[in-house]
């Protein structure tokens, strides 16, 4: 169910519906990106992405998946399930927006309903999500982003192919050349509020996940069949499984991503394991 008709909120509501907008935008930058890092379980598409098959799925196979880590069944809409007229979407109950939408099933015969709030701003289309490792500001950002990596490796798998934030162009251009358009894509943003939720916000739980998605092309919300684009070798551009080393101003290693998992030096953390 698709909706764009105004919806009656007080000013307190609406002053903090745009706060929290704003904090949305200002952390969809990807100015403080260094590495975008691809896992996968099975090493034979790691290596098929470093010949430039940039393998997608869709916002559906995401609602629909139950594997744990990839499953979201709220990907990408407001809200996805069974009627629940009392359910809020933002501050707003369900019902209110059937009452305003142009849904030609009576209320009372409704079971299930998806609800996509920004249909034309944020179209579907098939993803190729990444993770981001943001500039290293402090031993406290890496105590931080380690079991999150730990997380992403469990779940996803322990290869992974890395590009650094300065051939960032390159990958878009060779996309754009392979699909003949623009490519859009987009840091994505975490909040409980699921009226901001769509293809480029999702919620706080998944926020470990540090995403980052080149979304390609556009589909119909039910879309379920993956697609594979075609950009050519990319080892120029991108690594396989190649350590990610983070050092102190000399030489001495602090923390490092590899196949093995993640170390941290028991120098400057308590935890230092490969995991």
């Amino acid at each position: 169910m698709n909706n764009n008709k105004e919806i009656y909120r007080s000013e307190e509501q609406s002053r903090l519906l745009t706060i929290e907008k704003e904090r949305l935008i200002r952390e969809s930058s990807i100015d403080t990106a260094r590495v975008f890092i691809k896992f996968f379980s099975n090493p034979k598409y790691a290596n098929d992405l470093m010949h430039g098959k940039f393998f997608c799925n869709t916002p559906e196979y995401y609602r629909k998946s139950n594997l744990e880590g990839v499953g979201d069944i709220q990907e990408s809409v407001a809200y996805n399930g069974k009627y629940n007229p009392d359910y809020k979407i933002g501050d707003i109950p369900l019902k209110r927006f059937v009452e305003l939408s142009d849904l030609q099933i009576p209320e009372k015969e409704l079971k299930e309903l998806t609800v996509d709030l920004f249909p034309e701003q944020f179209k579907h289309g098939w993803l190729h999500c990444w993770f981001i490792i943001d500039e290293v500001t402090s031993p406290e950002f890496i105590a931080q982003l380690a079991p999150d990596l730990i997380r992403v490796q469990k779940e996803f798998g322990f290869s992974y192919v890395h590009f650094t934030s300065n051939d960032f162009h390159k990958v878009t251009e060779r996309l754009a050349n392979a699909l003949g358009c623009p490519v859009r894509n987009t840091r994505i943003v975490y909040t409980n509020n699921n009226y901001f939720h769509n293809i480029a916000c999702k919620r706080l739980e998944y926020k470990y996940q540090r995403e980052f998605r080149f979304i390609l092309d556009e589909c119909d919300m039910g879309e379920m069949n993956p697609k594979v684009y075609e950009l050519g070798d990319m080892t120029d551009i991108f690594n396989l499984n190649r350590p990610i080393k983070i050092l102190n101003s000399g030489t001495e290693k602090i923390f490092e991503l590899s196949e093995q998992g993640v170390y941290m030096n028991p120098k400057y953390f308590q935890t230092h394991t490969w995991s």
